[in-house]
Order: structure tokens, then C-alpha cells, then sequence
């Protein structure tokens, strides 16, 4: 009776030892679940040019600061989404298609309006969130 005794005190003993084990494991796998650097954020939205959606194309978020991360996605049916650095960025397209004045010999045509390469489109991230960019041709 008296080895019974000791082989339940020690079976306790070794159950207590797995669940100390499996929280330590717990708590040191979830060191890693906060965020210690910069968090991104979800970003998506539609894009249009003159109220039609861009069918094809491409989406680029530049940095401002030092320290962000660019970000960039596909437009598809006129519509995009990705994950990018909190952050004021200066934002890119390029539109599949054709446009007046493109060269020839030009091996991806770019039907994006050249106003938006000599000023392109700002915006500040924050959060999570949907940015729609509504482009004109003129």
C-alpha cells in the first residue's frame, strides 16, 4: 500500500511536471506573438479611371521616410489589395493598356495618365483600410 502511496505522490508529480513544461512552452512560443517592430497594415481598394475600373495593372506604394517598407499589388478587375508599412506613401500605377505618345519599342504599355507620374498620389496609412483612387484622364 505504503509503494501505491508513492507511485500516485510521484504520477501527480510528473502530471504537474508536463503542464509546468507545456505553460513554459506556452509562454515562450508566445514571446514571439506581439509585435516588436513596425506592424503592417491591410490595405485594399478599388481603382478607376474615368468611373471605369482598371482591369489590368499595377499598384506601387513608395516610401517617404526612412524605415518604411514599399508595398505594391496587382489591380485586378479593378480592384487591389496588399499589406504595407504605417506611413505617408507616395503611390504608383500602371495601368495595362495603351496611351497616346507611348514609344514603339516600349515592351509594357502603361495607359496611366502622365499626371500621375509627374505628381503622384500621397497618402498617410494608419490603419487597416480601404483606399479608393478614382483617376481621371484629364
Amino acid at each position: 500500500m505504503k509503494a501505491r502511496c508513492q507511485r500516485d505522490a510521484g504520477g501527480r508529480l510528473a502530471r504537474r511536471g508536463t503542464v509546468a513544461v507545456a505553460v513554459l512552452l506556452a509562454s515562450v512560443i508566445c514571446t514571439g506573438c506581439g509585435q516588436s517592430g513596425p506592424r503592417n497594415c491591410r490595405i485594399s481598394g478599388a481603382v478607376t479611371l474615368d468611373g471605369v475600373p482598371v482591369q489590368e495593372g499595377g499598384i506601387q506604394f513608395d516610401i517617404v521616410k526612412t524605415g518604411d517598407v514599399p508595398g505594391g499589388a496587382v489591380i485586378i478587375n479593378g480592384r487591389y489589395q496588399t499589406w504595407v508599412s504605417p506611413g505617408p506613401k507616395t503611390v504608383r500605377f500602371a495601368i495595362a493598356g495603351s496611351r497616346e505618345g507611348l514609344a514603339p519599342e516600349d515592351e509594357t504599355p502603361n495607359a496611366t495618365p502622365r499626371k500621375y507620374d509627374k505628381e503622384p498620389l500621397q497618402i498617410d496609412v494608419r490603419n487597416n483600410g480601404v483606399f479608393d483612387f478614382p483617376l481621371t484622364a484629364k
